[in-house]
């Protein structure tokens, strides 16, 4: 048995642009798609959290966006730690 997780965000409603930020769906519908996944999935979950995400710093995060300028953007989601 293994530790896991998976990140849910909101969908995109706004593509960014040169000037654009990104515009994502509110933590209330990320919430939303972990819940589901967990009962569609009956996993164990261990932990939930949010995690703030910078979308101009290079990561291995699970939500990147390249090509941003100067503005730093975060946003939240929500992590879900479970057992495989």
């Amino acid at each position: 048995m293994s530790i896991s997780f998976k990140d849910f965000h909101g969908r995109f409603l706004k593509d960014s642009g040169c000037i654009d930020e990104p515009d994502l769906e509110p933590i209330s519908q990320a919430v939303e798609m972990a819940n589901q996944w967990i009962a569609d999935n009956m996993v164990k979950v261990i932990n939930v959290e949010t995690v703030m995400i910078n979308f101009n710093r290079k990561s291995v995060d699970s939500l990147q966006l390249e090509g941003m300028q100067t503005k730093y953007r975060n946003t939240q989601i929500v992590r879900v730690w479970h057992l495989n």
